[in-house]
């Protein structure tokens, strides 16, 4: 009976709403779908009429084109557009043609109707009475074109009237009028061919229907039938369950979906709960005090209940007796099955001391790791891996309040470069654990922070992993304090090069008198030689004293002498001198043990030839890294930047001499870039007051990668928060005239506009955030020249001055489309590949860069396809870095290149940025303005060896790039 009454119910709610949706779906097949597609047939129709015709029409244009050039008289070319179109045909059966009239109406040719041609067609009927040929006239003369029906012979068949529907349009220049048409009993029979093939689909998805019911019939009879066994088997093995829960010598309590069904006299002791109070409660009343302890509640049951990860274990809980005391309980939980029902068995016997006392130390030291500024975790590995367990530390450290916002996130999840996952997974799963891996971590509001996270593999019995503890320490500030570092070391290393110069490069020839000279003539010779001090000599022209300014004024001046006094009489003597091959260092040791002021110089043979002066040091100290940083960050005005930036080139020219490596030259060069460019966008922002939202001004190219020479010119933007359109409107105004501002401020400072306008003052350039991940998905999905040129500039960016977050989701979404998007990387490839080795043959240098300068070669261009090498394999394998050294630095890391490849690189690169340096400050020191080319005769034999093996690298480099990423050689 019970099954009738279900087979009824069944019968009501599905079988018959699913006979009427296929009623539904065959009416609306017939009512919407076929009448849809009758009309949109008809369109494509109409516009194919209209192409051909279009199409006839330019035939005759042609001709008439010539006509018009004299190439045809009206007569010819008439005769041979009457050709072309008589022997036009289309269609399936090619029977489909064009016919042509004039406006009066007479026939001028029909291929099929030979006898209409030549004739008056006025009076000229269909079948139905319609003066067809006068409504085409009709109709060119309303609109020049457009669509009649008709009736008409069927194609070739003069014995076969059907309807017909014709396009019709007037050629001018001759006043013709083409047509072609279509017969409907086309139409009508692609109509029939989809009204049978949706009968047949309709037919075939209704026999699938009622097949699919006639099997959900059947196995719900089935399923019926063994839920009824099922519970004469449940109701069986409760009591056979019953029996054991109540022989156990532990207290057990008997599980069923969460309600305890069964319980012992021992647990019922325990917790102080009769049978039948037992039998009433919920399995999680006995974890919860009350609502507020709800979340930690659910936490404890899952673990020693439903733990489906470790079935079968013993787990440490407190169960709440009913005089609301806590009691310390060791739960081992069972699982029975019972068809598809899980009944759990829970034997419960109260905690030993021992273990008490175990618990309060584990207390202990979970009171330790909440309160310590380490990350702790515990994550669970494989398809499916979360974090289990946190510590505050770690959550702080992510960004996140609590466990719950990490549900479902693998601690996988927060590595910012997808190379260093699997560089996690493969040490740890090699070697079973990882120790100090620094890792760069993406925080929940997408800021990027620098991490050493080491873990352990935890494995069970049989050796499969079951997941992994671990800690994490923040070093991003420790990161900050060792770059801090490296650049005092840097300016250390720089002042120490300087003292360890020869004194020949810091002294200057003072003038020398007689030593019966006047003071007061020698004073004038002072002033014309625009010195502070002059050299006494004696007959025999040795150098035998000095007089000073401060000389003048303490013994000629003050004492009140005459003038005819000579100079002898107020000359220091005799004179403290120091060899002109010691060292700075040395000479400022001995001028502050003398406590002197100038210091004379002696070549070998013992001869005065310079004086050093307090003025010669101060302009060392002021020519360093540091004092123009700080002159520049006191700077009142643009024109004092200017003047300090021109000192830049002798700074430069200095470190060269003494043979800085580039690296440290261009680090130099950035920091006076930076300091300058954030003094003057400080001074902007003095002037236009503060920003109206939070802001990037972002420097691109050789700025980006902090690797600028003295030709450089600018590049940069300016990325700003997202708001609703009328803000951003006034958003916009305020940002462009900061980039204007600071963009013409730099111009004057020395670094010259880009030629190619990528520039903040530039309204291209100047945009909201999403505006800029727009540019950047077109740029990459696109791949177009312009494109490529693009990326190539903006893929290098560094924030300069403002929020860094804005680079970083822009370069996360770099990193996401270009590992969806293969090509692109191919095509960057693609474009390294266009520059070759400027070496002939025969291994000579091959000069012609530029015309104006015939005799050289570009020292960029070679340097570009170095730089390109790095930006194509940090984009690959997601490596965050801009400085190309760096970039290559995190390859050899990751083990991407080895360190004998990244050796010959950095040195390649260093030698050429050197030669790039060198030759500038040339060029600047003849007052020339500074470029790349190069003239290879300049240099010297060992310069040119080594500037040849450089191209041969750069060839092999571009060979490994070109396998990497496209799996061929360019050599082969």
């Amino acid at each position: 009976m019970e099954i009738k009454s279900r087979f009824k119910s069944f019968f009501l709610s599905i079988i018959i709403p699913v006979f009427i949706t296929i009623g539904l779906f065959i009416v609306s097949i017939y009512m919407i779908i076929i009448p849809e597609f009758e009309q949109n047939i008809l369109t494509r129709k109409r516009e194919m009429l209209r192409e051909l015709t279009n199409s006839a029409i330019s035939i005759l244009s042609s001709l008439n084109n010539d006509e018009n050039d004299s190439l045809l008289t009206t007569e010819e070319a008439k005769k041979q557009a009457l050709e072309k179109i008589a022997s036009l045909r289309y269609g399936d059966e090619n029977k489909d043609y064009f016919w042509i009239t004039d406006l009066r109406p007479y026939m001028v040719i029909h291929p099929y109707r030979a006898d209409l041609n030549g004739t008056d067609l006025s009076n000229f009927e269909d079948a139905h009475g319609k003066k067809l040929f006068v409504e085409f006239v009709d109709t060119v003369k309303q609109s020049k074109e457009g669509f009649v029906d008709y009736m008409w012979q069927w194609k070739d068949d003069s014995t076969k009237i059907v309807p017909k529907l014709s396009y019709v349009k007037l050629f001018e220049p001759w006043g013709w009028i083409i047509g072609t048409g279509i017969y409907i009993e086309d139409v009508k029979e692609e109509i029939n061919k989809i009204e049978n093939r949706l009968l047949k689909i309709s037919l075939f998805i209704t026999i699938i229907i009622v097949s699919l019911l006639l099997i959900v019939l059947f196995q719900s009879f089935r399923i019926e039938k063994r839920r009824i066994l099922a519970e004469e088997n449940l109701s069986k093995s409760r009591e056979k369950y019953k029996t054991l829960v109540e022989a156990s010598t532990e207290g057990t309590l008997m599980i069923f979906k969460g309600s305890i069904i069964y319980s012992n006299k021992i647990i019922e002791d325990l917790l102080g709960y009769s049978k039948s109070e037992l039998f009433e409660k919920y399995i999680l009343k006995l974890f919860l005090k009350d609502e507020s302890e709800k979340s930690e509640g659910i936490k404890l049951f899952n673990d020693a209940v439903i733990d489906k990860e470790k079935p079968n274990s013993i787990h440490q809980a407190q169960l709440i007796r009913k005089d609301h005391k806590l009691v310390d309980v060791e739960i081992n939980t069972s699982k029975m099955q019972l068809e598809k029902d899980e009944v759990f068995i829970l034997k419960i016997k109260e905690q030993s001391e021992e273990k008490k006392e175990f618990g309060k130390e584990m207390n202990k030291f979970k009171l330790l790791t909440d309160n310590i500024k380490i990350g702790i975790f515990r994550a669970t590995l494989g398809r499916k891996s979360k974090i289990i367990e946190a510590n505050p530390a770690l959550l702080n450290i992510i960004g996140v309040e609590n466990v719950s916002q990490l549900a479902d996130t693998s601690i996988l999840d927060l590595f910012n470069d997808k190379s260093d996952k699997q560089s996690f997974l493969n040490e740890l799963n090699t070697n079973g654990a990882v120790k100090n891996k620094v890792i760069r971590l993406r925080r929940q509001n997408a800021t990027i922070n620098t991490i050493a996270v080491s873990a352990v593999l935890v494995l069970d019995e049989n050796g499969e992993s079951l997941y992994c503890d671990g800690v994490i320490e923040d070093i991003t500030e420790q990161k900050q304090v060792l770059e801090r570092q490296e650049n005092l070391i840097m300016e250390l290393q720089t002042s120490l090069l300087f003292l360890s110069q020869p004194l020949r490069n810091f002294t200057k020839e003072l003038p020398i008198c007689n030593y019966k000279t006047l003071v007061f003539d020698a004073t004038k010779i002072m002033s014309k030689k625009n010195s502070n001090a002059i050299l006494i000599s004696s007959d025999s022209d040795d150098i035998i004293g000095i007089i000073t300014d401060f000389d003048i004024r303490k013994r000629f001046v003050s004492e009140q002498q005459t003038s005819e006094t000579q100079v002898f009489k107020i000359m220091t003597s005799p004179i403290i001198s120091i060899s002109d091959s010691a060292m700075l260092f040395e000479a400022i040791s001995l001028m502050q043990e003398k406590r002197i002021n100038h210091l004379a110089v002696k070549d070998g043979s013992g001869k005065i030839i310079s004086v050093l002066n307090n003025e010669d040091l101060l302009m060392v100290h002021r020519n360093s890294v540091s004092f123009l940083k700080r002159e520049i960050e006191n700077s009142t005005s643009v024109e004092q930047i200017a003047i300090i930036q021109k000192r830049l080139p002798l700074l430069i020219s200095t470190l060269i001499g003494i043979g800085a490596n580039a690296s440290n030259i261009t680090r130099l060069t950035s920091i006076v870039f930076d300091s300058i460019m954030n003094k003057l966008i400080e001074l902007a922002q003095l002037e236009l007051g503060q920003a109206p939202a939070k802001f990037a001004f972002v420097v691109l190219g050789s700025a980006g990668r902090d690797e600028q020479t003295l030709s450089t010119d600018q590049d940069n933007i300016i990325i700003y928060d997202d708001s609703d359109e009328k803000q951003e409107k006034e958003n916009g105004k305020y940002f462009l005239k900061l980039g204007s501002l600071v963009c013409d401020w730099l111009n004057e400072v020395g670094y010259n506009y880009c030629k190619g306008e990528i520039m903040a003052k530039n309204p291209k350039w100047n945009k909201p955030l999403h505006e800029w991940n727009k540019y950047f998905r077109n740029w990459i999905l696109k791949s177009e020249p312009q494109d490529l040129l693009n990326v190539n500039i903006f893929l290098d960016l560094r924030t300069i001055f403002g929020d860094n977050r804005f680079i970083n989701e822009i370069q996360q979404n770099i990193f996401e489309l270009t590992s969806n998007h293969r090509p692109f990387l191919i095509y960057l490839t693609d474009n390294t590949q266009r520059y070759k080795a400027p070496l002939n043959m025969f291994g000579n240098i091959v000069l012609g860069s530029s015309k104006e300068k015939p005799d050289t070669f570009d020292i960029k261009s070679t340097m570009v396809t170095f730089v390109d090498f790095a930006r194509i394999y940090s984009i690959k394998y997601k490596i965050s870095e801009i400085n190309t050294q760096k970039r290559l630095k995190q390859l050899v890391e990751k083990t991407i290149i080895s360190e004998q490849a990244y050796k010959d690189f950095i040195n390649a690169y260093d030698f050429l940025m050197q030669l790039r340096f060198k030759h500038q400050v040339e060029q600047i020191a003849s007052n020339q303005v500074p470029d790349n080319y190069i003239n290879p005769e300049k240099l010297s034999n060992i310069e040119k060896s080594l500037l040849k093996k450089v191209f041969g690298q750069m060839s092999d480099f571009l060979s490994k790039l070109n396998y990497e990423i496209k799996g061929t050689n360019i050599n082969t």
